[in-house]
């Protein structure tokens, strides 16, 4: 029904990615084309979002 992505942090540094970005990146890959994916502050700030679900056709509903 939807995606989801929550936070984008460096948490995650060790398996998925070095920078923000890369991060950003690879959690991007849970949005699908023309399903609506949820996302949170910081996860709004991240180009890597906003180019992936343009690709795809979905649409980005930001909660505050």
């Amino acid at each position: 029904m939807c995606s989801v992505i929550t936070t984008i942090g460096l948490d995650h540094m060790d398996v998925i990615g070095d920078t923000l970005e890369e991060i950003a990146w690879e959690k991007a890959g849970v949005i699908k084309s023309n399903i609506p994916c949820v996302i949170g502050p910081t996860a709004a700030q991240m180009q890597a979002i906003d180019k992936k679900a343009k690709d795809t056709n979905s649409e980005l509903i930001k909660v505050p």
